[in-house]
């Protein structure tokens, strides 16, 4: 499981830094992100699941992410790190497909977390995300 994780969640984040920005980055952020999303919502889904994360290290990932986005730090792939946060999150709601209305508000924190990002590197780039250099939106 945890190879596919791995796997499923730097796919995504990397390619959702790609389109935002293009090719100049690295790194293992978006998984990481992805792993606090999974072990955050899939703890809250199925009580039983033997690992957790303090509700304290819940809201330093969740600041960290909104601190990022500020532009106070300088080139953070914002992207990856929504991308990693947002499959987490999903691969979760997934496994735990039977809890209906627990799921609909994680999905929700899913897309915000997607919009907020979007809008954000959109005012950062005039609207020029690197996708557009490729694709004719």
């Amino acid at each position: 499981f945890l190879i596919k994780f791995i796997f499923a969640t730097a796919l995504i984040s990397n390619l959702l830094q790609f389109a935002t920005r293009g090719p100049s980055f690295g790194g293992m952020s978006g998984v990481l992100y992805g792993m606090l999303g999974f072990i955050w919502v899939h703890k809250n889904l199925n009580p039983k699941f033997e690992y957790s994360l303090p509700k304290s290290d819940i809201y330093l990932m969740i600041f960290w992410f909104f601190l990022c986005l500020s532009g106070v730090l300088e080139m953070i792939a914002n992207m990856a790190h929504a991308g990693g946060i947002i499959s987490g999150i999903l691969i979760a709601v997934f496994l735990n497909f039977k809890m209906e209305k627990a799921r609909i508000k994680y999905i929700l924190w899913a897309i915000f977390f997607l919009l907020i990002t979007v809008m954000v590197e959109a005012y950062k780039l005039n609207g020029k995300f690197y996708i557009t250099k490729w694709v004719k939106l």
